[in-house]
């Protein structure tokens, strides 16, 4: 058989081919001739056996082949090494950020910690103490903080985006139009050489000003006067009013009035009750006369102390931003129509007014929505018993004052004179921070159409969609576990989640050149800012007027894209995170999600709570003013809230008490906040695994979310600023934030290892979105006390303010000390004020000693003698007191009916220790048994008595009730009682002497008696030790008597004997 070669043959086979013909046949395509299996043939046409080799033109081209083969495989080897060196390096170089970033994180960390402090004691002074030593507060700032260094970040790339040359120069550009109002804000040369003259010609238009005796009384009107103060200029005067969201239809807008026209931000300023706010008024008297003289007028001193009269007599019928009525929108809202305005409040003609700011004929029956209702009745009655010349002049000064900061430079150094007085600043903001302020406010979406072109990536945006999936997702998590809560709420407060809408970065209107420019329909000239402002407020008021008419934009922002800000809007059900909080050390991408979820974690978490608080809880999934808590559910709510109240209201700062009322939404969210952040943060290590540690720190990230969140409200304040916070802040001192935070939150002490009762992990605490819950009362007798820091920095006081713990051991103060301090300087319709307020004071109960004060004493005999009488029946009375003479006595509030409720409850407390329902229902005027039910809840929960309620029988059995104040009169029958006391004390005590008497004799007896048995006992020993002494030496003692032993030491060897017996018998 023939060999068969094969193209596949190895190359050492072809050494077996031996012949090949050149005349071969058949032929491949690649032009090779190769015989396979060929046979040849002999002239005779026999065939025989045919052999073949290679050609050398095949060799050669076979070893060409072979080589471009190898070739070819040498540079893939090459491309798939490089590939996986690029790879390594790409692996190499993320790898390396991370570190570069996570070494950054940890540096910043670091720098602002105080390692030597217990987390568990203070841990705001553990997170922020090396920010505090190593940060002072710039001379024109009123505070510094962590945060402040991101609005310097952003302010400094506002700077250059505004000295930019203009790109889109064209007439409507706002680009152009925000770049030249900047320059015409700069250039202090043209406004000083203006002077005082853009103020006069307003004045003059306005009918001219009676203090620097221009006015023309006869062709007065108050109306053209107030139309001009609040539809030109933008001015509240008496009151304020704009167009914005109906709360019970968010689709709608509607003219809102609300009481306003005060200049001093708070009404308490105006009575001069401290030391401080005496300070201000003095300073305000002061700004008034340096402004009047800067516009020409003369020895108006008598003029200025009339407009401030009008103010202060504003100032008594205005209601603080503090009280319980002010924290109720459903108590508030009062829609009415225009012809039942005109009724109210009949001193305003306020179909002309409205018509003429509104550009319509509007019907009596159009909707107006009043928030102060009784507020406008009482401003009307004001208006009518003022006189004209009073009114013009306290109107015209209100324009003054509003406008007077955009003129040349003496008014704003009478403005900044004022400031020192006020917030403590100690230098006037720089010029170019000033107008960049400026250019922010009138075109802040012009401003913010650059910021996100250059510096916002979209990146960012979706990263932090992220977080807010997670952090709702966290909140709907909690809802399943609240206990308090029940299902008919949870699916209303689900549903509510769901429709949250969320708006991160910018809206997507900036990206639109020409849908920016529309924003900004008013001219701007380079060369006059006065005039620019004017153009801008009457641009927005035309804006305003139109809304009226038209649906609610629900996707509107209220903030521009570079505000260091965030906001949860009730009416739209809408959260808000602009691009300029999404800013490291608040928000990094390249940060460990662990200070993410901290930074600006938390404050999602804080805005997602807003919806939930005591004022978001009132409005439904759509934003309307609307009821979806069932009774029950919301009454538990109102009581988790009351404990943060009281929780907040025992830190004192300076003697000055935080407002737990005040503050008790952002309480709330600061709360509920930190959780949901907490929470949303084990669902992404759930999720994604956990994070490589921070190099050269010892903390968890667990920890370290915590510790971002207290740095984020690292921050020092300047003394007057505090007292001015405190006043008028919804917030409470940064201090105060993260301790209530922390110390309230059990994930917290778990995570430090924080022992039970230390200052970070007490036993009770407070919480609305926890599935257990303690109260904490009021405390008694004082709360916590302040402990701080003072420092000079740059002339002024710098305070770091320590908020301390309730239920720390700290000296406390008594509550009611604040008030009395308070009175000794108070006078008249300032006494009145002060003693609405400590009525109203929580944690407040006893009045006797503020009662003997020598000003509230002066009281009993003048014109506010009804006040010293309520307080009076406050210190001894009880409610049914209070009914028998409601026609004599000021109207009480809500919170200072309740509290007289609960002190006649612990006036009957006192008398009998189970109190019938029927008796309580009598003295409390109440109707229902739920309220009060309700009512005694509250006075246990404010810890002034404890006892239960036996329902069946319908009795409150007391276990134990706080004293109350004591009459003179009381004082005689309580001695008797003592004295009577004490006999009974005496006569116990002298039986207790003869029943010792007794057990003395008895125990000298036994004593005696024991010693005797001793003795006999001793003498029996010694004579039984002579006696066998004498028996052993004895020779002739008993034969009997010897052997004896002898038998006892005889036993043993006969045991073995026997042993050995019966195992040698077992062998046998």
């Amino acid at each position: 058989m023939e060999k068969t070669y094969s193209l596949t043959a190895h190359y050492d086979e072809f050494q077996e081919v031996k012949y090949v013909n050149k005349f071969s046949s058949g032929t491949l395509h690649n032009g090779l001739n190769l015989h396979l299996n060929s046979r040849k043939h002999d002239r005779n046409g026999k065939s025989r056996r045919g052999e073949w080799r290679w050609s050398k033109r095949e060799i050669c081209l076979l070893s060409g082949l072979v080589f471009a083969t190898g070739l070819c495989i040498i540079l893939a080897s090459m491309l798939v090494l490089k590939y996986f060196a690029s790879e390594q390096e790409s692996h190499c170089r993320e790898d390396c950020s991370r570190k570069k970033t996570f070494t950054k994180a940890a540096r910043l960390i670091a720098s602002n910690i105080d390692p030597t402090i217990d987390p568990c004691k203070d841990f705001y002074t553990f997170s922020c103490g090396g920010w505090l030593r190593r940060h002072g507060i710039p001379e024109d700032k009123l505070s510094y903080g962590t945060v402040t260094a991101i609005a310097e970040q952003n302010e400094a790339k506002l700077q250059r985006l505004l000295m930019q040359p203009v790109r889109r120069y064209y007439r409507r550009s706002a680009e152009r139009k925000v770049k030249q109002f900047y320059k015409s804000c700069i250039n202090m040369k043209e406004i000083d050489r203006l002077g005082a003259q853009p103020m006069l010609d307003i004045i003059e238009g306005c009918g001219g000003w009676d203090i620097i005796g221009t006015w023309k009384r006869t062709a007065w009107s108050f109306g053209e006067l107030l139309y001009k103060t609040q539809g030109v200029y933008s001015t509240a005067a008496f009151f304020s009013l704009n167009v914005n969201v109906d709360d019970k239809n968010s689709s709608r807008n509607v003219i809102r009035i609300d009481q306003d026209g005060l200049t001093l931000p708070e009404r308490t300023l105006y009575f001069g009750q401290d030391e401080e706010s005496e300070k201000i008024l003095i300073a305000y008297k002061d700004l008034m006369e340096k402004l009047v003289s800067l516009l020409g007028g003369d020895n108006a001193k008598k003029k200025t102390e009339e407009i401030l009269q009008l103010e202060m007599q504003l100032a008594n019928i205005t209601i603080s931003e503090s009280d319980t009525l002010r924290r109720d929108i459903n108590t508030m809202y009062n829609k009415i129509t225009l012809r039942e305005l005109q009724r109210i409040a009949p001193a305003v003609q306020w179909k002309h007014l409205l018509d003429r700011i509104f550009h319509d004929n509007l019907s009596q029956d159009e909707e107006i929505v009043v928030l102060a209702t009784d507020y406008m009745q009482r401003v009307s009655e004001l208006i009518s018993k003022t006189s004209p010349r009073v009114l013009h002049n306290y109107m015209i000064w209100r324009i003054v004052v509003a406008l007077s900061e955009h003129l040349s430079t003496p008014f704003r150094d009478a403005i900044h004179e004022f400031s020192k007085e006020l917030d403590g600043t100690e230098k006037q903001i720089d010029l170019d921070k000033m107008c960049l302020n400026q250019a922010n406010k009138q075109f802040g979406m012009a401003l913010g159409a650059l910021f996100v072109e250059e510096y916002f990536s979209s990146s960012s945006k979706i990263k932090v969609q992220q977080l807010v999936k997670d952090i709702k997702h966290a909140f709907d998590r909690q809802l399943d576990e609240l206990d308090w809560m029940d299902e008919e709420t949870k699916e209303a407060a689900r549903a509510k989640l769901q429709y949250m809408m969320v708006m991160i970065g910018y809206p997507d209107f900036l990206l639109i050149t020409n849908a920016v420019d529309n924003e900004y329909g008013f001219e701007v000239n380079e060369k006059t800012y006065f005039k620019n402002v004017l153009n801008s407020i009457m641009y927005n008021i035309k804006l305003s007027v139109k809304k009226v008419r038209q649906q609610v934009d629900k996707t509107a922002w209220l903030l521009p894209p570079q505000t260091l800000n965030a906001y949860y809007l009730s009416t739209q059900n809408q959260m808000v995170f602009p691009a300029g909080i999404l800013q490291p050390p608040l928000y990094d991408p390249e940060f460990p999600q662990s200070l993410n979820y901290g930074g600006i974690g938390t404050i999602i978490g804080h805005e997602l709570t807003h919806g939930y608080d005591d004022w978001g809880s009132h409005y439904d999934k759509y934003g309307n003013l609307k009821k979806w808590w069932t009774e029950r559910s919301y009454d538990k709510f109102i009581m988790r809230a009351q404990c943060i109240v009281n929780l907040y209201g025992n830190f004192t700062v300076y003697d000055q008490r935080v407002n737990g009322q005040l503050t008790l939404g952002e309480n709330i969210a600061d709360m509920g906040g930190l959780k949901l952040a907490y929470y949303a943060y084990q669902k992404w290590v759930r999720d994604h695994g956990p994070e490589h540690p921070l190099p050269g720190l010892k903390y968890t990230h667990n920890q370290l979310l915590f510790i971002a969140f207290a740095q984020n409200w690292c921050m020092k304040r300047r003394s007057q600023s505090i007292y001015l916070q405190l006043l008028t802040d919804k917030h409470a001192p940064e201090h105060c934030r993260v301790l209530g935070s922390v110390s309230q939150f059990d994930e917290f002490g778990r995570v430090f290892h924080c022992p039970k009762r230390a200052p970070m992990n007490p036993v009770e605490k407070c919480s609305v979105w926890r599935l257990r819950f303690r109260p904490i009362a009021a405390k008694r007798g004082g709360g916590a006390q302040l402990s701080s820091e003072r420092g000079t920095e740059a002339k002024g006081l710098v305070v770091v303010t320590f908020c301390a713990m309730a239920g720390e051991s700290k000296p406390t103060s008594n509550p009611l000390e604040q008030f009395i301090l308070l009175s000794r300087n108070a006078k008249g319709p300032a006494l009145t004020t002060l003693i609405s307020q400590v009525l109203e004071a929580p944690g407040v109960f006893v009045f006797g000693e503020l009662l003997e004060t020598p000003n509230i004493q002066e009281l009993a005999n003048g014109s506010h003698a009804a006040y010293f009488q309520l307080l009076n029946l406050f210190a001894y009375g009880t409610y049914s007191d209070y009914l028998a003479n409601k026609g004599s006595l000021p109207e009480l509030t809500l919170a200072q009916k309740n509290k007289l409720k609960h002190l006649t409850i612990v006036s009957l407390a006192a008398r009998m220790k189970c109190i019938p329902y029927s008796m309580l229902l009598k003295d409390l005027d109440i109707k229902n048994l739920r309220e009060l039910e309700d009512l005694i809840i509250e006075a246990i929960y404010t810890d002034i008595i404890q006892g239960k309620l036996d329902q069946r029988n319908q009795l409150l059995e007391v276990d134990f009730c706080i004293g109350r104040d004591l009459q003179k009169q009381d004082i005689s029958s309580i001695v008797k009682t003592l004295q009577e006391w004490c006999d009974c004390c005496q006569a116990v005590l002298l039986g207790i002497e003869q029943q010792v008497l007794r057990v003395n004799q008895y125990k000298e007896g036994h004593t005696k008696t024991q010693q005797q048995v001793e003795t006999e006992v001793a003498n029996i020993k010694k004579t039984l030790k002579a006696t066998a002494s004498t028996s052993t030496q004895d020779p002739d003692q008993h034969p009997m008597d010897r052997d004896t032993p002898q038998l006892v030491e005889q036993r043993p060897s006969t045991k073995k004997l026997s042993k050995s017996k019966s195992l040698s018998s077992s062998r046998h």
